[in-house]
């Protein structure tokens, strides 16, 4: 008898590790496939706000011109009458 008790033993322990190498390669694979997610969600986030930054721009934009526009036009937005 060795380290590892009889033969049958230790074609249980092989056997034991095998399973737990390919338990480790799935846990791995896993891992890899919820970091692609998150990096997925991570850039799309970055997209979404890229986008509302450029609508905000917009809209920042057309209220400069709407208002330059009232002031030329001796408009008071404030008050809805013509000066």
């Amino acid at each position: 008898m060795g380290w590892f008790g009889s033969g049958r033993q230790l074609k249980k322990l092989e056997d034991r590790v095998h399973g737990l190498e390919l338990q480790n390669k799935l846990l791995v694979i896993s891992l890899q496939t919820i970091q692609t997610s998150l990096l997925n969600a991570a850039q799309q986030q970055g997209d979404v706000a890229r986008d509302v930054r450029e609508i905000q721009d917009l809209i920042n934009s057309i209220l400069q011109q709407a208002e330059q526009a009232s002031i030329l036009h001796g408009l008071d937005p404030g008050d809805g009458y013509e000066h």
